[in-house]
């Protein structure tokens, strides 16, 4: 029997797809993944997810300016690779989240699964819009001893860069300067837009 290089190359490709989507499984622990992940594929549907890179990560505001750097090429590189390798597995690919080590994908059931056992691959949630609650948020800021101590915000401008604020409340009466809704469209470019008005 002769082997001709076209066959030794489709030989090499099948051994080389094979070591990226099946030893990794047998090499390291499943990833954390969300129960209405697993429950949203299991049902037949592909679900918008953030994914958690296995990437060492300290707090931007706590580092040096050299020690930033690193960790943000650190974080960049184990972002690539998971990107890469949830891609092989079949995911669709959103944008990675920057300086933080989580990207965005679209995944069904087979390509959760894969997913979940790649080395680099920490956990898998669901990117969805959650409503947001003030009975954890305020004491979780301390603002209640803020305000028995007295402070107002008198003098002092404040960005609101999460899921913005209610804008007839009492408290911001005449105080708010602007606004803008900026919205990932979804995670991975497939969903709709959060921002009102679209």
């Amino acid at each position: 029997m002769r082997v001709t290089l076209p066959g030794l190359a489709s030989l090499f490709t099948a051994f080389a797809a094979w070591m990226l989507l099946a030893l990794p499984a047998m090499a390291q622990p499943v990833a954390a993944v969300a129960a209405e992940v697993r429950e949203a594929v299991d049902a037949g549907d592909a679900v918008p997810v953030i994914v958690g890179v296995d990437a060492s990560f300290i707090p931007e505001s706590l580092l040096a300016l050299p020690a930033l750097q690193v960790q943000r090429r650190a974080v960049a590189r184990a972002t690539g690779l998971a990107m890469g390798r949830a891609a092989m597995a079949g995911a669709v690919i959103g944008p990675s989240l920057g300086a933080l080590p989580f990207f965005s994908a679209r995944v069904d059931w087979r390509s959760l699964d894969r997913l979940a056992a790649m080395p680099g691959v920490r956990s898998v949630h669901l990117d969805a819009v959650v409503k947001p609650s003030l009975l954890s948020s305020l004491a979780m800021v301390n603002v209640p001893s803020a305000w028995s101590a007295g402070y107002e915000g008198t003098g002092w401008t404040v960005a609101v860069l999460d899921t913005g604020v209610q804008l007839e409340h009492p408290f911001l009466g005449g105080k708010i300067v602007g606004e803008a809704c900026y919205s990932n469209n979804g995670g991975a470019g497939t969903g709709a837009s959060v921002c009102p008005g679209g």
